[in-house]
C-alpha cells in the first residue's frame, strides 16, 4: 500500500467528495490535490492509507490507537508519498529548506 502524507489545512472551501466503496466521502481540497497528485504517479489499482479517510477523527480512541501506530503504517507502505500542497508560499519555503540542509 501506498502512504499518503499530506499537509492538514482548515477546509477554508466547500469540501470535495470522492468515492470509497460507493460511498461519497468529503475530504478537504488540499487531500483531493494529493490523492489527484498520487494518482497522475502510480498506475492501476493501489491501495492508499490517509489518515482522514482511514481513521474515524470523530472517535478519539480510534484516532489515538491510530497515532500509536502511525510509525508503523508509514515504515509497512511500500511507498510513502508526501503532499505539502500545490505551488504555494509554504512549499516553496519547505523545499528551500531542504535544500538548504544538504
Amino acid at each position: 500500500f501506498y502512504a499518503l502524507s499530506y499537509v492538514w489545512v482548515e477546509p477554508t472551501s466547500k469540501p470535495q467528495e470522492i468515492l470509497i466503496d460507493g460511498k461519497s466521502i468529503p475530504i478537504t481540497q488540499n487531500l483531493y490535490d494529493g490523492l489527484q497528485a498520487l494518482q497522475k504517479k502510480v498506475y492501476g489499482l493501489v491501495r492508499i492509507w490517509a489518515d482522514a479517510l482511514c481513521t474515524c477523527q470523530e472517535d478519539v480512541v480510534e484516532r489515538s490507537a491510530q497515532i500509536m501506530l502511525m510509525r508503523e503504517i508509514y515504515h509497512s507502505a511500500s511507498e510513502v508519498a508526501i503532499w505539502l500542497g500545490g505551488n504555494s508560499d509554504d512549499g516553496r519555503r519547505a523545499f528551500r529548506f531542504i535544500n538548504d540542509l544538504t
